[in-house]
C-alpha cells in the first residue's frame, strides 16, 4: 500500500511540531513546514520531510507545491497550522496589523489548498484548517485575532459545501487552551498607540494575550493524539473543540455572553461618569482587568448554564444522519453538555467519508 502523506505548516514548535511527530507515529509520509528550516531537525531526524516555508512568501509556497507533486505525488492529509495573533484595541490596528494577521490567518490557508488542490482532489483527501474558540467568542483586546479565526471558519464552512463532490473533507479545529509559544508571541505582537486610550490598560492586555497559558492548559502533545483520532475517524464532526477551555469558551458565546456584556457596560459607565472628575489618562483600571478576570472565571465554570434555554439553533442527532462515533471517539462529540443528547449545528453534525488514514 502506497504510504501516506501529510503536509504541515507552522512545525517549528508547539502544536505543529506535535502533529508532525504524530503523523509520523500514525505512519504517515510527513512533510513539516517552518520558516526555519533549523527547528525541524527533531522531525527530519525521525523522517520528515523538511521544507523552508513563509506561508506568505507566494513563491516558496508555490515551490513546496511543485516539489510535493513531483516527489509524493499525492497529498491525503492538508494541515493549515500556521498562524500569528494580533493583539491590542481594535481602535489601535493600523492597516499594516490588520492585513499581516488576514493574510497569515486566512489568505494563506486558502492558498495552501488552492496551490495543492489537485493532488487532494486525487487522494480524497482531509483537510484539517486550525481555527480557534476565539473565532466564536470574541474577548476584549483579540478583535483582530478573533475576526480572523471567525473569517476562517466561514471559509472552511464554504470549502466543506463546496470540495463535498469531488471528495475531498474539511475539518475546522477549534483549539482551546493549548501550551505553546502563542502566549509569548501575542504579547510581542501587541498593537498600541502611545496616545491610545487603552495605555492605562496595557497590563490588562498582555494578561489576554496569555491567557490560553496556565498550569491547566492542554499539552501540545495530548491536543495532536486526539486530533489524530478525529483524522483517523472515517465519521467525524465537521468541527472539533479540543483543549481545556475550549468548550467553555463557546458556552460563553451561546449562554453566558450577556453576563460579560453586562460587566463591560458597568465599567464604561462608571469610566463615563468618573472621567470628568478625573480626568482621561487616570481612568480606573480595575474595570477592564475585571473584563479579562471575569472572562477567565467563566471559561473555568459556568454552573448556571443553561444550553437548551439560550441555545435557540439546537437539534436532535437521529440515527438516519448516519453512524455514530465509535466508542472511543465518544469523548470527541462536541456536546454542549457530556450528559446532553442533542448537539448544536456545527458543532455535532458528522462528516461520514473515508478518513485521512
Amino acid at each position: 500500500m502506497t504510504q501516506e502523506v501529510a503536509l504541515i505548516t507552522g512545525c517549528s514548535t508547539g502544536i505543529g511540531q506535535a502533529l508532525a511527530h504524530c503523523c509520523l507515529d500514525a505512519g504517515y509520509q510527513v512533510w513539516a513546514t517552518a520558516r526555519n528550516p533549523d527547528t525541524l531537525a527533531p522531525l527530519v531526524a525521525r523522517g520528515a520531510i523538511a521544507v523552508t516555508l513563509d506561508v506568505n512568501n507566494t513563491e516558496q509556497r508555490l515551490a513546496c507545491a511543485e516539489r510535493l507533486r513531483s516527489e509524493a505525488g499525492r497529498l491525503d492529509l492538508l494541515i493549515n497550522n500556521a498562524g500569528y495573533g494580533a493583539m491590542g484595541p481594535i481602535m489601535d490596528a493600523d492597516h499594516d496589523t490588520l492585513l499581516k494577521q488576514f493574510d497569515t490567518n486566512v489568505f494563506a490557508p486558502l492558498q495552501m489548498v488552492r496551490d495543492n488542490a489537485e493532488l487532494l482532489r486525487s487522494s480524497k483527501g482531509l483537510i484539517v484548517n486550525i481555527g480557534s474558540v476565539s473565532g466564536v467568542t470574541t474577548t476584549p483586546f483579540s478583535g483582530v485575532y478573533c475576526a480572523s479565526k471567525a473569517a476562517l471558519h466561514a471559509i472552511s464552512d464554504a470549502l466543506r459545501m463546496e470540495l463535498h463532490p469531488f471528495g475531498v473533507q474539511v475539518l475546522t479545529v477549534l483549539p482551546g487552551a493549548i501550551a505553546s509559544d502563542f502566549g509569548n508571541n501575542a504579547s510581542a505582537a501587541i498593537t498600541m498607540a502611545e496616545t491610545s486610550w487603552f495605555k492605562p490598560w496595557e497590563k490588562a492586555m498582555q494578561a489576554r494575550a496569555k491567557a490560553s497559558q496556565n498550569a491547566k492548559s492542554t499539552s501540545a502533545a495530548d491536543f495532536a493524539k486526539e486530533l489524530l483520532g478525529y483524522v483517523k475517524n472515517p465519521v467525524r464532526p465537521e468541527q472539533a473543540l479540543i483543549g481545556h477551555s475550549a468548550r467553555s469558551m463557546v458556552r460563553l458565546k451561546r449562554c453566558s455572553f450577556d453576563g460579560l456584556e453586562r460587566h463591560a457596560n458597568v465599567g464604561s459607565n462608571e469610566i463615563a461618569a468618573a472621567e470628568p472628575q478625573i480626568g482621561a489618562q487616570q481612568l480606573p483600571r480595575a474595570e477592564v482587568h475585571g473584563v479579562v478576570d471575569g472572562l477567565s472565571q467563566r471559561m473555568e465554570a459556568d454552573d448556571n448554564c443553561d444550553p437548551d434555554r439560550h441555545t435557540a439553533a439546537v437539534e436532535t442527532e437521529s440515527s438516519s444522519r448516519g453512524p455514530k462515533l465509535s466508542p472511543n471517539h465518544a469523548s470527541h462529540e462536541t456536546r454542549l453538555h457530556d450528559s446532553s443528547p442533542r448537539l448544536t449545528r456545527g458543532f455535532g453534525r458528522r462528516s461520514a467519508g473515508r478518513s485521512a488514514g
